[in-house]
């Protein structure tokens, strides 16, 4: 098996890369720090499990979640985060994941996840499995921001951890005055007036 763990965080990559030597030998580990760098080693090597962090520095974990099922397709993702799994968790499965783990996890969570994933199964945790058991039975008491588009999702995301416009502008490889469209839209559709506004409901739904 070869897994490639794309996360900024050194102690993280270190503690899951033991992890994985560990209990699926003979096996190798790469890492990555960035999307950048990961994406250089998606052109040298091919990758059965690709372990993927959706909040880089730079180009977006989310973004690169997309250019995966093309550069790598034959690789399963799991997304492994410390985002909150019942937001990020379904999103990440729509864009092509095979599995969410939260950070937190504890290890027989991280090997069942990857044993799953590795058996060609998806993976979701407990809490996210519990919301749309919840989210079935109440039927379309949906919260307002989960209609937004995976773009306007992102963009909104950044705003409610404090990014001004041209930061996301340079994140995710756009104009600001195409963010200030996708700011526009998303204040049009949470029936929100400021940008301040959107900070607050980010916070309050803790999409940071």
């Amino acid at each position: 098996m070869r897994f490639l763990i794309i996360d900024d965080h050194p102690m993280v990559r270190t503690s899951l890369k033991r992890v994985l030597l560990r209990n699926f030998p003979p096996c190798t580990v790469e890492e990555a720090e960035d999307t950048e760098s990961a994406g250089a080693m998606l052109d040298q090597e091919q990758w059965d499990v690709i372990v993927l962090d959706i909040d880089l520095p730079g180009r977006s974990g989310t973004d690169f979640l997309r250019d995966l099922a093309i550069r790598a397709p034959k690789a399963r993702v799991i997304v492994f985060s410390g985002c909150n799994e019942v937001e990020y968790g379904l999103r990440a499965m729509k864009a092509g994941a095979a599995g969410f783990l939260h950070k937190t996890s504890a290890e027989p969570e991280l090997l069942l996840a990857f044993q799953r994933v590795i058996d060609g199964k998806k993976h979701i945790g407990q809490d996210l499995t519990a919301s749309l058991a919840d989210a079935a039975g109440r039927h379309g008491n949906r919260p307002p921001h989960l209609p937004l588009s995976e773009r306007e999702f992102e963009v909104l995301r950044l705003f409610g951890v404090g990014s001004p416009t041209k930061e996301i502008a340079g994140r995710l490889g756009l104009s600001v005055k195409t963010v200030s469209t996708y700011r526009a839209r998303i204040l049009q559709k949470l029936e929100l007036k400021t940008t301040g506004d959107l900070v607050r409901y980010a916070v309050t739904n803790k999409l940071g």
